[in-house]
């Protein structure tokens, strides 16, 4: 099994805090030992395990032996053949129940009389653990009861005071302040999404990852917390100005992740407010080369070039820019009423362009019209000439040089014009032509009327 260094930084913190439970100072040694190790083996990273059980039993039994020589003996000199008097008074801790009838036993901080547990005996039952005061001496016994109200106020205090504020414990408190300090600064929990920057003194050490970390204390410092999930970026509105000199204001949202946090933290003093700034300046570039109706309807384009753009220089300071979106690209209040007069002079040319078009069209189509009826006519007249004339060709051929049949249909149709004329409501009177003899004659076949 390999032993981590910080395994002893923790065995030691746990027996430290045995020894406040079981007050015996014995035990705080041995968890002072499992620190020394801990130490050695920062120092030693090769150290085998036995010397380090070697190097643990070793310090802790000298610590122990070293304690209960210089310091606890002369702290606990006993008082054999002091006067009972000069005790009477002192407050220990019952270990065992007392009752009238029932001897139980007292434990003291400091040895009384030789010894730190004496058997004892009260006027009236009191249960194990409370503090009980010697009232008197029986023998081997001593005689307790409850500190009273009057005397309980100072007597307690002053008791509990040379209780516990003992050297031995004052060393026991100041080191467990101690290791729980140590641990507090040599164990880190870094959370899924984040990434924290540690130096050692004053230099860059490591990264840590998500979960738990275990740094040296006091040499080690988490300088830096970083996030690396996504990041969003508002860019502040500004003004550009195109190509075609015309302002407009846009803004824009960008969306970073950081993947190198070295390059994030010691790359560049603030990495947020560096890409803000590297965003508009590029974006500024990049609409200042278009004009004002391309920047208008150019999203696509802005994007993609603003994220080309910025890739190298992002990624210098250890980011991914993920993606820029445009929020707003809108003219300026001056631009937007140019643009409306604009519009609208556009929109009458268009109308007035449109109307001499629909005229003209017209015309044309008018001249068509008549070209084309003028063709028809004339078509039609050829066609009834050509009729007229087959029909009087074939007429004549039939005919011959006798006319009489020529004569006959001349009458027939004169006849029937007459009969049209005699018709009409508005006829008063009927003309009849001069020739109306030869034309009966003809009818008759040149008969004599």
């Amino acid at each position: 099994m390999d032993i981590q260094w910080w395994y002893w930084i923790v065995a030691g913190a746990v027996l430290i805090l045995m020894e406040l439970v079981v007050p015996s100072f014995f035990i705080l040694w041995f968890g002072v030992g499992a620190l020394l190790v801990a130490l050695a083996m920062w120092l030693l990273p090769d150290l085998s395990m036995t010397a380090q059980i070697a190097l643990w039993s070793v310090a802790s039994l000298v610590m122990v032996a070293l304690w209960f020589k210089l310091f606890a003996g002369a702290r606990l000199k006993t008082q054999s053949g002091t006067a009972q008097g000069e005790v009477i008074g002192e407050v220990g801790l019952l270990v065992s129940a007392v009752a009238p009838f029932q001897h139980g036993k007292v434990r003291f901080q400091k040895p009384i009389l030789g010894s730190e547990q004496w058997n004892c005996m009260a006027d009236e039952a009191i249960p194990a653990g409370e503090r009980v005061r010697i009232v008197a001496f029986d023998g081997n016994s001593v005689k307790v009861a409850r500190p009273d109200a009057a005397r309980g106020a100072s007597g307690t205090t002053h008791s509990t005071r040379k209780l516990f504020m003992t050297p031995g414990l004052i060393i026991a408190i100041v080191v467990v302040v101690l290791v729980l300090t140590t641990i507090a600064k040599g164990v880190r929990l870094v959370p899924q999404g984040d990434e924290w920057i540690v130096e050692r003194l004053g230099r860059y050490q490591r990264t840590l990852i998500p979960g738990l970390n275990i740094l040296i204390p006091y040499m080690d410092n988490v300088a830096y917390k970083l996030v690396t999930k996504d990041q969003i970026l508002d860019i502040e509105q500004q003004e550009v100005i195109t190509k075609d000199n015309a302002v407009i204001l846009t803004n824009a949202l960008c969306f970073v992740k950081v993947t190198d946090p070295v390059k994030a933290v010691y790359g560049v003093t603030d990495y947020k407010s560096a890409i803000s700034n590297l965003t508009k300046t590029t974006l500024r570039q990049i609409i200042g080369e278009m004009e004002l109706d391309e920047a208008l309807s150019s999203r696509d384009i802005i994007k993609a070039k603003l994220r080309d753009s910025m890739a190298e220089q992002a990624g210098d300071w250890g980011l991914t820019v993920k993606g820029i979106e445009i929020q707003d690209i809108s003219p300026s209040e001056s631009m937007q009423r140019a643009m409306e007069m604009q519009a609208a002079a556009e929109r009458e040319r268009k109308a007035t362009v449109t109307r001499a078009e629909g005229a003209k069209q017209a015309a044309i189509l008018e001249a068509e019209a008549r070209l084309e009826s003028a063709k028809r006519d004339a078509s039609a007249q050829v066609e009834l000439a050509t009729a007229s004339a087959t029909a009087i060709r074939l007429v004549a051929e039939t005919i011959g040089s006798d006319s009489g049949p020529m004569m006959y249909l001349l009458g027939e149709k004169y006849i029937a014009s007459l009969e049209s004329l005699a018709g009409s409501g508005n006829a008063k009177m009927v003309v009849l032509p001069a020739d109306l003899q030869a034309t009966l004659g003809g009818l008759l076949g040149k008969a004599k009327l």
